[in-house]
């Protein structure tokens, strides 16, 4: 099994979420690559993204690089025309309708591999799709969005190279 992680997408009025699979720990290429994808099986853009404080991509980060991190989520939510917004520390109640949701979604796949009957895949892209077939099966839209930009940004090649460099054997 990869050691991985989920980067979890959720439109809390709607109900639409996305999961994808992350490799490694939490970093901006991951949430880079978690966020344009999910916005990309949206079709579209909120006007907002919401994180919590980002604090374990932030752990043991200098000041010269967390303010590189910061710049680079603010630029990357510009791109898609978002209002990069954080839930405030200590007021845990804001991030609610995301915990809940991710305890849901994690027990949703824990039974849906439970139905496969094994948590053997052949390689990541298997894991991916499994996971986007499970989600598949949760979503509901009921919102309305802007659109994305006709390209995506610049760091979906980042992909490549986590793989390159992560085990995924």
């Amino acid at each position: 099994m990869l050691d991985c992680r989920f980067y979890h997408f959720r439109l809390p009025f709607s109900g639409f979420e996305h999961a994808h699979v992350v490799l490694g720990g939490e970093s901006f290429v991951a949430l880079a690559e978690g966020l344009q994808n999910a916005l990309w099986s949206l079709g579209g853009v909120p006007e907002q993204h919401r994180s919590d404080s980002l604090s374990a991509a932030f752990r043991n980060l200098g000041a010269d690089a967390k303010e590189d991190l910061t710049t680079r989520y603010e630029a990357f939510c510009g791109y898609y025309g978002m209002t990069p917004t954080r839930n405030n520390r200590g007021v845990s109640h804001e991030n609610g309708s995301i915990e809940s949701a991710h305890g849901h979604l994690k027990r949703a796949l824990a039974d849906a591999l439970l139905l496969r009957a094994s948590r053997d895949f052949d390689d990541l892209a298997a894991w991916r799709g499994f996971v986007d077939e499970s989600v598949g099966r949760r979503l509901f839209i009921r919102t309305r969005l802007e659109s994305h930009p006709p390209d995506r940004h610049i760091s979906h090649g980042l992909t490549a190279l986590l793989e390159i460099f992560c085990d995924t054997a």
